[in-house]
């Protein structure tokens, strides 16, 4: 209980915020860029034989993240979905062949601050995890996450827009080799 008593507290001490958002902008590059359009008929196509073009569902891209620190300097953990869409979860012919998430420990400092406006940028370590669901498999990588924003925040919300690229080495996969994601991501937080 008193463990409990003393992390509650060092985390209040420190300012914890959670944020979510959405990217209004991303971009993939690498072998991952021509795999986030296919469908998973692609995959139960047989070797010389084109599978038939089938309507792909709107995809987007989202995060989420949890963070602590003083106003200058922090810590986060976050999670960011690409290329999300309604048929994620869905194994038929019609729906997205590859779902990509990747997870991040950044380290936020924030050298600008006036009034309710501030600046920042943030590194970290990445993983990533690319799941065929046409060949039932995952592919693992590693890689680093960076980049910088602008935050508004008032008493208990904030809001920001953030550009960052996470550079992301898969092991092996269709995705092998070296893939870039990034975007613009706008979204709101409560601290």
């Amino acid at each position: 209980m008193l463990r409990a008593a003393v992390l509650l507290t060092t985390l209040a001490a420190c300012h914890p915020y959670v944020i979510g958002g959405y990217d209004v902008s991303s971009t993939t590059s690498g072998p991952m860029s021509s795999m986030m359009g296919e469908s998973v008929a692609t995959a139960r196509q047989l070797p010389g034989t084109a599978a038939a073009a089938l309507p792909t569902t709107p995809a987007h891209t989202y995060s989420l993240a949890f963070g602590f620190g003083s106003k200058d300097f922090g810590a986060e953990l976050g999670v960011h979905e690409y290329g999300a869409s309604t048929s994620m979860f869905d194994t038929s012919d019609s729906s997205q062949r590859y779902v990509t998430t990747t997870g991040s420990v950044d380290l936020r400092w924030t050298p600008i601050r006036w009034k309710y406006f501030s600046g920042y940028v943030h590194a970290g370590p990445s993983v990533g995890a690319v799941v065929d669901k046409g060949a039932r498999d995952t592919t693992w990588g590693q890689g680093i996450r960076y980049g910088g924003g602008v935050m508004v925040s008032f008493p208990v919300v904030l809001i920001y827009m953030d550009a960052s690229r996470t550079a992301l080495q898969m092991s092996d996969g269709d995705a092998k080799g070296f893939n870039q994601l990034g975007g613009i991501t706008v979204g709101v937080g409560f601290h």
